[in-house]
């Protein structure tokens, strides 16, 4: 699915739905500068760290960016705006990629019947309704924070919501299992923070709890509930079309990374997945780099260096493509063969866990590792690459499988996704041997051309 808002549909009800959504969750700074709401949060969320262009600026454009610019960087933060089909003014996302403003996270905003949603109420249910944030609640919502530090500063946040809200929270065998928050605006009720402990996931939890909160809404005069959902989420895209909500509107960030900023100092940190898109470009991809997560392949002994090699550019590729996913279990990438290395595998977890293990022939390795000159993906012998996500019992399993071509690895996954996505790609891979403190021992790059947009076709093909 594209990144780029979905274009067309009812203008009014998207710029009702944008102005709905900016006033209930406030940033912890908000300046309104000629119709543009400035909104700075200690970089916590983009929404409440980009501007809300609300209006058509009566400055010259560009100068109103260069203080929006001003605005963000001193506050240590990567100029960011949210861009809609309601923005103003309307030329404003094509001006900002002029600028070098790249595009990320894509967000559909969907739409329900409030009485529709209430219907499925299950009074039987132990689901609690409280203006005020209790522990239990608190303890559902923060469950998948990285640390008390990004506890903190959400639940500071969640304490500018203003009146005319109600936390749910849903028990199950003695426990608090599920949260979400609803938030009143005249006709609407914005639905946020929906989580559903790991342990009990698949239970029609979250339909439960969207029951109660519409119950709720209604009694308050809310005809319409409305939500916000990351375009690559499809499991709850999917879960929120299954309980009525329905897709009308959305947007994507345009956003100015230090790493385009000609005067910035630039810093990949190591053991993260940077996504990048560069209009000017016409291409899109991601960059991996792995340091800790790498150190187990590294550990003395545990590998020949040959089998070592290719075992981290596996798990910097299978972080690489699990970035790019958005699912709840385990992304594998699995290379089989009937050569020397028989079997590699690596695995990313939806919490950020990655592991490898190769089986190989000792004596048929040491033989053929000394023919020099042949790629070390001819260890594999012939064989296939297969990509599987495994969401849990309940879920579909998905795969896709490729032979083993090319010179690398990474050549193999990028004629895969040529093949699947029909889209130009490229990937390469790099591992060190011996690196450096903190700096990576294995990378993976992803770039993708995108679809062109009109222009001269034959000068399109020679940039990519």
């Amino acid at each position: 699915m594209s990144d780029a808002a979905p274009l067309g549909g009812d203008a009014r009800l998207g710029a009702e739905l944008d102005l709905a959504a900016a006033r209930a969750w406030p940033a912890r700074e908000v300046e309104i500068r000629d119709g543009w709401w400035f909104r700075a949060n200690d970089g916590l969320h983009r929404r409440v760290n980009s501007v809300f262009p609300d209006a058509a600026v009566r400055t010259p454009l560009t100068d109103h960016i260069a203080e929006a610019e001003a605005f963000y960087r001193a506050r240590g933060l990567p100029p960011r705006f949210q861009i809609s089909p309601a923005t103003l003014p309307a030329d404003l996302d094509r001006v900002l990629a002029d600028r070098g403003y790249v595009v990320e996270s894509g967000v559909d905003i969907m739409i329900a019947d409030t009485a529709a949603l209430a219907a499925g109420h299950d009074p039987t249910l132990d689901i609690c309704l409280d203006a005020a944030i209790s522990v239990a609640w608190l303890d559902v919502h923060m469950a998948d924070a990285p640390d008390d530090a990004t506890k903190r500063r959400k639940g500071e946040m969640l304490t500018r919501i203003k009146p005319g809200h109600v936390f749910a929270s849903l028990r199950a065998g003695g426990e608090t299992v599920a949260a979400g928050l609803a938030i009143a605006d005249e006709n609407w009720f914005g639905v946020f923070g929906m989580f559903t402990l790991e342990r009990a996931r698949r239970r029609g939890h979250a339909r439960a709890l969207l029951a109660a909160m519409a119950g709720w809404a209604l009694a308050r005069g809310c005809g319409r509930a409305y939500l916000q959902v990351e375009r690559d989420n499809p499991a709850a895209i999917a879960v929120y079309g299954r309980a009525g909500f329905r897709t009308v509107h959305g947007y994507h960030y345009r956003t100015l990374w230090n790493i385009l900023m000609p005067d910035a100092d630039i810093t990949v940190t190591c053991d993260t997945a940077l996504p990048f898109q560069v209009d000017r470009l016409g291409v899109r991809g991601r960059l991996v780099r792995l340091c800790e997560a790498a150190a187990p392949v590294m550990r003395e002994g545990r590998y020949p260096p040959v089998v070592r090699a290719l075992a981290l550019d596996t798990l910097a590729l299978t972080a690489l493509l699990a970035s790019t996913l958005k699912y709840e279990g385990v992304f594998s990438l699995q290379i089989q063969g009937d050569g020397p290395i028989s079997l590699l595998v690596a695995d990313a977890t939806s919490e950020g866990e990655l592991r490898v293990y190769a089986k190989y022939d000792a004596d048929a390795l040491a033989a053929m590792d000394a023919a020099a000159g042949a790629p070390p993906v001819n260890l594999f012998g012939a064989g296939h690459m297969a990509f599987t996500v495994d969401q849990g019992p309940d879920t579909e399993r998905y795969q896709g499988i490729t032979e083993i071509a090319g010179n690398t690895l990474a050549e193999c996954a990028a004629a895969y996704f040529h093949q699947s996505e029909q889209l130009d790609t490229t990937i390469v891979g790099a591992h060190a041997d011996a690196p450096a403190p903190n700096r990576a021992a294995a990378a993976a790059l992803l770039v993708q051309r995108l679809p062109a947009q009109g222009g001269d076709a034959d000068e399109a093909d020679e940039a990519w």
